[in-house]
């Protein structure tokens, strides 16, 4: 490599198109449950925080949910940052259907126990 060249590091680019949106839920995304039995839910998107800019367009997308940021917890890792919708009417009403909408079949089996989450 010369010397004045220069490493480019790239970042996700924000985007709003449904099919894209759903195959970055699908490398990115969690869902998740706390309690016994399972009481509580959330759906979240952790990135670097180089890339807020994608959790920005995900909220901008579905109209609901925060984004958190957090501060490196090691040394040697980025900067943090998440979009996150807890409210469980937003994840019944708005993000479980565009899952199941959106996400190949081999995919939806995944958000059967979240549709039948009761309100």
């Amino acid at each position: 490599m010369a010397e004045d060249s220069a490493v480019v590091i790239t970042t996700v680019q924000p985007a709003t198109d449904p099919d894209f949106l759903a195959g970055f839920i699908v490398g990115e995304g969690c869902f998740t449950g706390a309690g016994r039995p399972r009481t509580s839910f959330t759906f979240s998107v952790g990135l670097g925080a180089v890339d807020r800019g994608m959790c920005e367009a995900l909220r901008d997308f579905f109209g609901c949910g925060y984004i958190v940021d957090a501060p490196r917890r090691k040394s040697h890792y980025d900067d943090e940052a998440a979009f996150v919708v807890h409210s469980l009417t937003q994840l019944v009403d708005v993000v479980v259907p565009f899952m199941a909408e959106h996400l190949p079949p081999s995919h939806n089996v995944e958000t059967v126990a979240c549709v039948n989450m009761p309100r």
